[in-house]
């Protein structure tokens, strides 16, 4: 809204599953459930996305005390800490000169475990940036480059390496962390038309029905891969215990279409179409609903119908 588009259909959507009803988002009963707590999102600027629509959603209640320089909201009413961990690909990275990802496979990133233990919830997420152009490491040795490398060199498609990082951050979260890690699920890009930067719009004004098309491939596959390693990372967790939980919103996310900032964006000039992230408000703050309803068995008591 504030830069520009002129539909509001799209804040009105939402995403209800077949067998429950999914309990509206409750800013002041979510502060006081997780009174005391410190709650991070850790990832990429899709993280971002979800952690700065539960700012908005909490500062309805009260106005948070924000750090300037970080992305982090203290609520002192409720002794409630909100943070966002810049960690677009979860594992140990840099970048070169030209733009090159550098990324050690087997190595968590400091940037989130050297602090991962001062909160108490951690929502973990990760996706594009896997499909820059990279060059893969495992025990500071040279394991190959991302498929559209150049050529000669040993190639790693996407979803090989994809796993690997998947298996390595998980398994440190299942065995490392004390407080409770939820791991949210890869979202759908909806460029048509041509890619991101080659004339990909995303104009629709309207959700998909499930029954209309199914989701992409790659991030099918993605889905997949989280799934499974985190079923494997599953089994590291002490039994019974609530604390390893996955949020899967990759089907629901797909069905929106309308939902991103496309060509209304807060760049000026021509420039892409914004057709990955969310616009705010909108189909993300469904997932503060998911993310509630999943939190509240732990820190209330009460069990959920479903």
């Amino acid at each position: 809204m504030l830069n520009g588009r002129p539909d509001r259909g799209y804040l009105y959507w939402r995403w209800k599953p077949s067998e429950c009803e999914l309990p509206r988002f409750n800013a002041s009963y979510f502060l006081e459930m997780l009174r005391g707590q410190k709650l991070a999102f850790v990832g990429d600027s899709l993280a971002r996305d979800h952690g700065e629509s539960l700012a908005c959603a909490l500062i309805q209640v009260e106005n948070a005390e924000k750090h300037e320089w970080q992305l982090k909201w203290y609520f002192p009413s409720y002794n409630f800490t909100l943070a966002i961990l810049w960690s677009p690909f979860l594992v140990q990275h840099s970048m070169d000169q030209s733009d090159l990802a550098i990324l050690h496979l087997d190595v968590p990133d400091k940037e989130w475990t050297a602090q991962l233990n001062d909160f108490d919830i951690a929502i973990f997420s990760t996706g594009y940036w896997h499909f820059r152009r990279s060059v893969y490491y495992t025990n500071n040795a040279t394991l190959g480059w991302s498929e559209h490398a150049e050529a000669n060199v040993t190639k790693i498609d996407v979803f090989t390496e994809f796993r690997m990082t998947m298996e390595t951050v998980l398994r440190y979260i299942a065995t490392e962390y004390r407080g409770v890690a939820m791991i949210r699920t890869v979202t759908v890009d909806h460029f048509e038309h041509g890619v991101w930067d080659a004339g990909g719009i995303c104009n629709r004004t309207r959700p998909y029905a499930s029954k209309d098309v199914a989701v992409p491939e790659k991030n099918a596959r993605m889905n997949e891969i989280q799934i499974e390693e985190f079923m494997k990372a599953m089994a590291l967790v002490d039994s019974g215990s609530p604390r390893f939980l996955l949020l899967n919103v990759t089907q629901s996310s797909f069905l929106r279409p309308d939902g991103h900032p496309g060509l209304y964006r807060n760049h000026v000039g021509d420039t892409p179409h914004d057709c990955l992230h969310w616009c705010l408000p909108g189909p993300v703050d469904m997932w503060n609903q998911l993310v509630m309803y999943t939190l509240q068995p732990i820190y209330t008591g009460r069990r959920n119908s479903v």
